[in-house]
């Protein structure tokens, strides 16, 4: 492994093993672009491996699909909720009650998300760090 690449892998492991490395909801969406910077680092180093060891090329293209995937769900989560959010402040008090339990419904799927998308981003420098240990 080059030795950027076992620095950003470092990094990056350093920092999502913080379970307070993402931002609260209400600045998630501002931070997204800094969250897709630190992934596309985190991609460059697999695009690398992939280069170095071919066979596992599949498995890191899954990774890679799925962090996307979740990535991009946990954003659209974080904008349901800030939406909904805006919602409830002008919702009459007769639907305050669905208002809300909507807004902690998207609430909860948000955080599942993003724990989901942390743990897949661990996983993913795990592997990246194996397949080095195995060369």
């Amino acid at each position: 492994m080059r030795a950027i690449d076992a620095k950003i892998l470092e990094e990056l492991d350093m920092h999502y093993d913080d379970k307070d490395c993402f931002a609260s909801l209400d600045s998630w969406l501002e931070n997204a672009k800094t969250y897709m910077i630190n992934l596309n680092r985190l991609f460059v180093v697999a695009d690398h491996t992939k280069q170095q060891h071919p066979s596992e090329s599949n498995a890191i293209t899954d990774y890679r699909k799925r962090i996307i995937k979740l990535f991009n769900q946990t954003k659209e989560y974080a904008s349901e909720w800030s939406s909904k959010s805006t919602e409830q402040s002008q919702t009459s008090t007769e639907n305050y009650i669905k208002a809300s339990e909507e807004n902690w419904d998207s609430l909860d799927r948000w955080t599942a998300s993003q724990e989901k998308l942390r743990d897949e981003i661990l996983n993913l420098v795990d592997f990246l760090y194996s397949i080095d240990s195995e060369a």
